[in-house]
């Protein structure tokens, strides 16, 4: 139990106690996975450090800002960077090659020690851990202190072959040409974004934004702190590759999170799926009712995981849809059962890599039927464009490749 502040004493109290933690064997970790967000299949662990003083549980956050102000975090993260390297080594010698990440916290002041390279590659040489199954997470704050050395210093654990991930990210001030130089792995999008995330549309454009922008850089994205099934489906739909929070897991001892991986390690089936189908409008629809149409259509998609785009001309819906199989297959059930559809055919349909539309949980944009005349190689304007789109579902196919190409 973590106790209040007032019952531990002066801070200076409890940094005096920190500094001989580790010397008392005080200090221990707790492990979170982090799971791919359409399957929940464990990617990835944090490594999040714990403090029993005198047999109390002091909070991260309140001894670690003083492990930071006393310098001691030094000597604290080569012993958390030890731990991650043993359980690294442990899950490969136990599971195999395929096993999850192991991310550990770097502090600004570890970024500060000019030999900091030197002595993680001395830790990972002794154990004989791999430098790609370690992801140091720094906090966009810490980043951008003194960017010039923490370039430098960053440029030199590159070399050994580390990867760095940006925690916190959003609540920094880094620009998109700071992200450029710095070619981070991964970016965190920081819990205060997430949390009441389906309720909040402000918070749901800067995850769109963020996703977007680590799409085309080519970037993971980690969601911290999703913890119910509605925040889930919107950071799907908005693009973020993985999730850690209370929703699939909580931290877990060494022992508990062996124990859990290997009963859940098996793949996981697929989870992302697509589906085109076009339908003739059973009323023309200006421009009024298109945004009727639009707009609970995007809440639900947002709500379900589900994300695509929407093309409309000459009285023809055309939509592509992403998402989980089961989710699709009964949204397009009540497709096919709304009075404002009618000829409901399907185009395609099958499993894809990754999404389209990533943080796009419905586009949309209206077409000119000269311009699929063009595409069909086509004179007459008094053609059915549904018969020839049914014949032709590669062009249905090319419509949507090359409009998600914008969502980049």
């Amino acid at each position: 139990m973590t106790l209040p502040v007032d019952q531990f004493g002066e801070n200076s109290e409890i940094a005096a106690d920190l500094m001989q933690a580790l010397a008392r064997e005080e200090l221990d970790f707790r492990l979170q996975p982090i799971v791919a967000a359409e399957t929940g299949q464990i990617q990835g662990v944090e490594l999040l450090l714990r403090w029993s003083r005198a047999g109390t549980e002091v909070g991260p956050d309140r001894f670690i800002p003083l492990a930071e102000a006393s310098g001691c975090i030094v000597d604290i993260g080569y012993w958390v960077f030890e731990q991650a390297c043993r359980v690294a080594v442990q899950l490969q010698e136990q599971f195999g090659e395929q096993t999850p990440y192991v991310a550990l916290n770097l502090s600004s002041r570890q970024l500060d020690e000019a030999d900091l390279a030197e002595r993680l590659q001395q830790i990972m040489t002794s154990y004989g851990v791999r430098p790609e199954r370690l992801l140091l997470e720094i906090t966009e704050s810490s980043l951008m202190t003194n960017l010039s050395q923490t370039r430098d210093m960053l440029a030199q654990l590159e070399a050994l072959g580390l990867r760095l991930a940006v925690d916190d990210f959003g609540t920094g001030y880094s620009s998109l040409a700071q992200l450029v130089r710095l070619r981070p792995h991964t970016l965190k999008i920081d819990r205060e974004f997430i949390s009441g995330l389906n309720h909040c549309p402000e918070s749901q454009q800067v995850v769109a934004a963020i996703s977007r922008m680590a799409r085309s850089l080519r970037l993971q994205v980690v969601a911290e702190g999703v913890e119910t099934a509605e925040e889930r489906g919107v950071v799907r739909a908005m693009g973020c590759g993985l999730i850690q929070g209370f929703l699939f897991h909580r931290p877990l001892s060494l022992a508990d999170f062996l124990t859990l991986y290997g009963q859940v390690r098996a793949p996981a089936p697929q989870g992302l799926d697509f589906l085109i189908y076009i339908s003739r409008a059973a009323v023309s629809p200006d421009a009024a009712m298109l945004q009727a149409i639009l707009q609970p259509a995007r809440a639900f998609n947002l709500s379900q995981g589900l994300s695509g785009f929407l093309f409309y001309f000459d009285n023809i819906f055309i939509q592509y849809l992403e998402g989980e199989g089961q989710v699709l297959e009964r949204l397009y059930q009540s497709i096919q059962g709304d009075p404002r559809h009618w000829d409901v055919q399907e185009m395609a349909r099958g499993q894809i890599d990754q999404r389209l539309f990533a943080g796009w949980e419905m586009g949309f944009q209206t077409l000119e039927g000269r311009l699929l005349r063009t595409q069909l190689g086509l004179a007459d304007a008094d053609q059915d464009y549904h018969q020839l789109l049914q014949k032709n579902p590669a062009l249905c196919c090319s419509l949507f490749e090359a409009i998600s190409q914008t969502s980049l």
